[in-house]
């Protein structure tokens, strides 16, 4: 249910959001996936990519690491890669 509403509103969104002053999208903010390497997120990740760069293959897509943003070591693992994306990285240290 939950991928089918991502991919439904990112395709909606793509449709319209085909400005020249929108950068990309970022797919999903400081996710927690407690699988083990984010398997789950990776897939989640790979599907919505997919659906989104159905309707426009143009803007940059934007990953957030594992556990909060911070952790990349499952993306690395799985050697998790897509066109014309960027990895985000949340440091909350002080």
């Amino acid at each position: 249910m939950r991928l089918q509403l991502g991919e439904g509103q990112a395709t909606a969104h793509a449709e319209k959001v085909r400005h020249p002053w929108v950068a990309g999208y970022n797919l999903l903010n400081e996710p927690t996936d407690e699988s083990p390497g984010a398997t789950r997120l990776l897939d989640f990740y790979t599907r919505l990519a997919k659906a989104v760069r159905a309707v426009d293959p143009d803007h940059i897509l934007c990953f957030d690491g594992n556990t909060f943003g911070a952790d990349f070591s499952g993306f690395e693992a799985a050697g998790f890669t897509c066109e014309n994306s960027i990895f985000s990285c949340h440091d909350y240290a002080t």
